[in-house]
């Protein structure tokens, strides 16, 4: 009990500094004060185990903090991280037109954070797509009661069969920016699907079918053999949801 209530503290403090940096940089940037808003937002996000809408609304303003300074790249930049995260939020009216174009070209060229999953060799590979070059630091998958990472946005997980249930399998990932905050949660269920007594029962039909053809009128017959596989289903079709 000592333990949580020392570990809850620490958290609360971190979140605390968090949300006073943040909110002295708005005073900051409200009152003009540019230069020093664009360190207070730089200490929030520095900060690390920020929640994406809190990373969504951190680059945003240090996008306009940046654009504001005449930092054209790193305003790009942050709106591109920002817009990653939440690619539905209006283009801030807080600078002038020429620095919202900075915002509507890092709308037009950001994606949606989303996972794509696919086989690879005996397992798995979780994708996260969508994430500006260079953002993402490290990616990880849990399922059962393991967890794999990797840095960049890859990563490459192979379940046991102990860790399947019921032939499918709840699977996590949460991607992270070089700071420690967290860009994208996600969830998905693989199912595994054996095949190999359907493809039997096919070749069986088919070629009941094709020796009645042949008795009845000597007709050639086609017979469609499907290809075998190991045993699973592709994992390319995954639906991963957002883990709010």
């Amino acid at each position: 009990m000592r333990g949580f209530c020392l570990f809850f503290g620490v958290f609360a403090l971190v979140s605390t500094a968090q949300a006073s940096d943040f909110d002295d940089g708005l005073t900051h940037f409200q009152r003009g004060e540019v230069e020093e808003a664009q360190r207070a937002f730089e200490a929030a996000r520095a900060a690390g185990e920020l929640d994406p809408a809190a990373v969504a609304r951190v680059e945003r303003y240090l996008g306009i903090v940046y654009a504001s300074l005449g930092e054209d790249a790193r305003a790009l930049q942050s709106f591109e991280r920002s817009l990653a995260v939440d690619p539905e939020q209006a283009t801030p009216t807080e600078i002038g037109p020429e620095q919202q174009a900075f915002f509507e070209t890092a709308r037009r060229s950001a994606e949606a954070l989303d996972v794509a999953v696919s086989r690879q060799g005996e397992g798995y590979m979780a994708e996260l797509i969508g994430a500006p070059a260079g953002w993402v630091a490290t990616t990880v998958v849990s399922f059962g009661a393991r967890e794999v990472q990797s840095d960049g946005p890859q990563v490459e997980f192979a379940p046991n069969a102990a860790e399947w249930l019921a032939d499918r399998l709840p699977v996590r990932i949460v991607a992270r920016d070089e700071f420690g905050n967290v860009v994208h949660r996600g969830r998905a269920e693989l199912e595994r699907t054996n095949r190999g007594e359907g493809r039997g029962r096919g070749r069986a039909i088919g070629i009941g079918i094709a020796a009645a053809l042949v008795v009845a009128g000597g007709v050639v017959a086609a017979i469609l053999l499907t290809r075998g596989d190991d045993g699973f289903s592709s994992g390319g079709n995954v639906d991963w949801g957002t883990d709010g």
